[in-house]
This record gives structure tokens, C-alpha cells and sequence, in this order.
């Protein structure tokens, strides 16, 4: 059975190994994510261990209404770097979407494109939203648990719309 948190993963080291960046992959609910970033930070784990970070946002549906595919998902994600509270807009555009986040965004859509295990039909393009999120960094977020988190620029990329090939399910490399 094909895991899509497993291509994922996959994806991210590929992204990491082609724009020069150690890029972390975590997948959970919100809560989880920054429980997991929390525990590192107390594990003495480096900041530059954490960061740059894709994390997939569960649960999602995998929906098996087309027998010609093992599923078609919807998926939300954030790539996310740590900054500094008192960056200014501009600074975080420059250091924090411009240095990383733009070319991790830019391989990491890349890379799904070629995932051969999805199928894009004949379209060259991934559909998805994706939004530039300058208010994490100036208010800092913290679940409803009440675990802070890191202050972090971040690009939102919601309902990412893949088809997933259905030999994956019988163990076959395409």
C-alpha cells in the first residue's frame, strides 16, 4: 500500500540534496508539529536542524472514487523558516522568503511535478494555493495546548491537488 507521507518524505530530500539546504519533514496536525519543534529545541536539537522545515498537515482524504487511480488527495503544507521578531517586512522578504523559502517552494513543487508515482495528465502544473505568511514572525503562534512556537516566516500552501498512481498500491517502481 502506498504511503503518501513516505513520498513526501522522499520529495524533501531530493529538495534538500538540490537547493543546498537540510530541510526537515515533519507531517502531523498542527499540535504535533510544534510539539515535535518544542521537543527538539529541549533536546538541544540545532536551530539549523529545525529550519528550513515542509511539513504535511494531517489528516487528509485520500478519495478512491476513480478506479483508475490508488487515490486523489487534496494536501496542505507549510514551508517555514525561523526569523527574528524585530525583522521588518522588508528584512523578512529578503532573508527569510527570498534566501530559502522561494527556492525550497520552487524545488519542492519541482520535485512533485517529477514524482513519478503522481499523475499530473499532460498539464506542467501542480494545483495548489500558495500564500506568503508575514504574521507568524509578529505575533508568534501557540496552540491551543498552549506550546509556543518558533518564530518563523512561512509560505502556506493549501489544497494541493495530486492523483496517485495506482500501481504504487502493488509495490511497483513506475
Amino acid at each position: 500500500m502506498i504511503s503518501i507521507i513516505d513520498i513526501f518524505k522522499d520529495i524533501t530530500e531530493r529538495v534538500s540534496r538540490k537547493t543546498g539546504f537540510k530541510v526537515n519533514y515533519i507531517f502531523g496536525d498542527s499540535i504535533y508539529i510544534r510539539k515535535t519543534l518544542a521537543e527538539m529545541d529541549k533536546s538541544q536539537v540545532t536551530r539549523s536542524e529545525r529550519y528550513p522545515l515542509i511539513a504535511l498537515f494531517t489528516p487528509f482524504d485520500e478519495n478512491k472514487n476513480n478506479k483508475s487511480y490508488y487515490c486523489e488527495v487534496n494536501l496542505n503544507f507549510l514551508i517555514a523558516v525561523e526569523t527574528l521578531s524585530d525583522y521588518t517586512n522588508e528584512s523578512r522578504k529578503k532573508n527569510s522568503f527570498e534566501a530559502v523559502i522561494y527556492p525550497v517552494y520552487e524545488s519542492f513543487i519541482k520535485e512533485i511535478k517529477n514524482e513519478r508515482r503522481f499523475d499530473f495528465g499532460y498539464s506542467d502544473i501542480v494545483p495548489h494555493i500558495s500564500s506568503d505568511n508575514y504574521s507568524y514572525a509578529s505575533r508568534g503562534v501557540s496552540s491551543t495546548d498552549g506550546v509556543k512556537f518558533d518564530r518563523i516566516d512561512a509560505m502556506d500552501i493549501i489544497n494541493l491537488q495530486l492523483k496517485v498512481r495506482k500501481e504504487q498500491c502493488y509495490g511497483k517502481r513506475l
